[in-house]
């Protein structure tokens, strides 16, 4: 992707004009694959071995955070001798020599390999061959062809064998692509070429007038000529113009020099997108099959890189939040899908808590006829005669108890139905929840949109907030909240939640014995009744007054009578994982009352009680 023989050339010539006769004034590394070497103030050398996006070019800044030194004895106040290819594959070789102040000379080479996933960027001692260092080891269980590792000699990549137009004869060409006739052309040169890739292929088959699918079997000779005399005119010329090398002495290191005026830093490279706006590659040459309005200039090669891979980066941390995000709402649409269909089963075994009791009356109406070790029994429905019921009987039980156990399944079944019911609920609502924040994340399209969502899910206690270095999770300042506040006319303080994340924060600080109110089957706010410390129970005239408050501020607030539920705060939880504001009660009791307001007092922000 790229990083062709065009790239690379230009690359080193960029390189190259602004290293030459220059000093390094430091060398460092930030985090664990990029290397920046400092040339000025505002001119970096950055060497890249991120698996997939191995690099090398020049950038304008360095990121300030998270730097370490890396070959600072070796690398810094050196001088760069040359940059050349080495072994015509896509790595670089960056030499270096540095005087100490006796006069003493060390020389280094400084490898930046851009191999896919084996990317690796390593510093070698010149005259022993051994590895300094390196950003990435490689040891012997990792590969058994070479090792990299500080102290052991380098050895290079493995070679790729490739066509070299430059010194490789015709014949070569030929034979290469006749071994490979169903390949399509474009495919078949992108792998035979030194340091090629798809763009290199395109180029040389449109420039020939060549369509790019057409099968390498299904070319004449001549066109196969053409394509060899195409390909190495193109490479010679690249190598003239962009790869000279160059050589400097060593000079006084308190020296300036002022680099040379090279027209080729003003050469145009580029980077193009597909019909959708994807970022799809970049070339140092103009791809003539792109649309112009598909492709954008730059003045140079390392501009359009570093613009290519900044973008890469952004794109695939966008996905990457977006996978995350996606894998972590899938996780609870499954689990809540799996819990509302057992809470839909268990509600539909309490509504037949009746068919339990009519069970236990008929085994009771019908002991004398139940034998020993009996497991089932079938008896005529006093309550429809045509009927016949079968019961199920535990045979290590008394005809009495098995009685008793259906009266017991009844009482159970009859207590947890109001319970179950509000689960279901809860668990249906949370379910529809998390399908609207899945439908939301589908069509996010930028980092902003992913960001805002992410946070609303932190919001509602979908997801956690990510942990910080050293695997703590970061604590939050506690929040303020300033919910409407009214007294009663025998002086208690009505607090009322001014949304969903505030009624969540209300509820949760209020006192376990302060009264909690809501308005019964409606939205509404949470409405909190202090008891401030008093040990008396408020009179029926206060709860009222709560009661309406918390009418008026619901749904039903232009009914004229509204029924309102009111308990201890102690009986009121808000189940796992719920959305703000969404509780469970128990105990609870209902008033009918008109919905009213009481004066206001001043505000407050409201802290946790203990």
């Amino acid at each position: 992707m790229g990083m062709d023989f065009f790239a690379l050339c230009g690359l080193i010539t960029e390189i190259g004009e602004s290293l030459k006769e220059r000093q390094i004034r430091a060398s460092f590394t930030v985090g664990k694959t990029d290397l920046y070497l400092q040339r000025s103030p505002t001119s970096y050398v950055l060497a890249s071995c991120l698996p997939g996006a191995g690099r090398a070019h020049l950038v304008s800044n360095a990121p300030t955070s998270d730097r370490t030194d890396w070959g600072k004895g070796r690398l810094q106040k050196a001088m760069c001798l040359s940059v050349e290819q080495m072994n015509g594959d896509r790595a670089l070789c960056l030499r270096f020599v540095k005087q100490d102040s006796i006069g003493a000379t060390t020389r280094s080479i400084l490898v930046v390999e851009m191999t896919g996933r084996n990317s690796n960027v390593i510093l070698i001692d010149e005259p022993s061959g051994k590895i300094i260092d390196c950003l990435r080891c490689i040891t012997p269980s990792m590969s058994r062809y070479r090792q990299v590792m500080p102290g052991a000699r380098y050895k290079p990549p493995p070679p790729q064998d490739r066509f070299d137009p430059r010194h490789d004869a015709p014949e070569a060409f030929a034979q290469a692509l006749r071994s490979v006739p169903d390949k399509p052309l474009v495919e078949a040169l992108s792998r035979m070429l030194m340091c090629a890739d798809r763009s290199t292929a395109l180029r040389i088959a449109s420039e020939n007038g060549l369509v790019a699918l057409t099968p390498t079997g299904a070319l004449e000779a001549s066109d196969v000529e053409k394509l060899y005399r195409r390909a190495r005119t193109l490479y010679e010329e690249i190598a003239d113009r962009e790869f000279p090398g160059f050589q400097s002495e060593i000079r006084n290191p308190k020296s300036e020099i002022v680099p040379s005026e090279n027209p080729n830093l003003t050469a145009r490279a580029f980077v193009f997108f597909d019909e959708d706006g994807i970022l799809k590659d970049f070339t140092a040459f103009d791809p003539i099959w792109v649309p112009d309005e598909c492709k954008r200039s730059f003045p140079t090669l390392s501009q359009a890189v570093a613009y290519f891979y900044e973008h890469k980066r952004a794109i695939q941390t966008l996905e990457q939040t977006r996978t995350s995000l996606k894998a972590a709402l899938n996780r609870l649409i499954a689990s809540t899908s799996k819990k509302t269909e057992r809470l839909r089963k268990e509600l539909n075994r309490a509504r037949n808590a009746d068919e339990f009791k009519r069970m236990g009356e008929l085994l009771t109406a019908h002991l004398y006829q139940i034998r020993p070790r009996q497991e089932a029994i079938t008896l005529s429905d006093f309550y429809d005669p045509a009927r016949k019921v079968t019961i199920s009987l535990d045979p290590n039980q008394t005809p009495s108890e098995n009685a008793q156990r259906y009266f017991t399944k009844y009482r159970k079944a009859k207590r947890g139905a109001q319970t179950i019911h509000q689960l279901h609920e809860a668990a249906e609502e949370r379910l529809t929840e998390l399908k609207r924040y899945a439908a939301e994340l589908s069509s996010a399209g930028d980092e902003h949109a992913l960001e805002t969502l992410r946070n609303r899910l932190i919001e509602a206690g979908i997801i956690r907030s990510e942990a910080k270095k050293g695997g703590h999770i970061r604590k939050e300042k506690t929040p303020q909240i300033h919910p409407r506040r009214y007294v009663t006319s025998e002086g208690w303080t009505v607090f009322v939640g001014r949304n969903d994340w505030e009624n969540d924060l209300l509820t949760r600080r209020a006192h376990p014995e302060d009264f909690w109110f809501h308005a019964q089957g409606c939205p509404g706010s949470h409405v909190v009744l202090k008891r401030e410390g008093r040990k008396a129970e408020p009179g029926k005239h206060t709860l009222e007054e709560a009661a309406g408050v918390a009418a008026y501020w619901s749904k039903a607030r232009t009914s004229k009578t509204v029924p309102v539920n009111y308990t201890l705060r102690k009986y009121v939880r808000k189940p796992r994982r719920a959305k703000p504001g969404s509780v469970l009660i128990q105990r609870e009791k209902t008033l009918f009352v008109e919905p009213k307001l009481l004066p206001q007092a001043d505000a407050v922000s409201v802290k946790r009680e203990t």
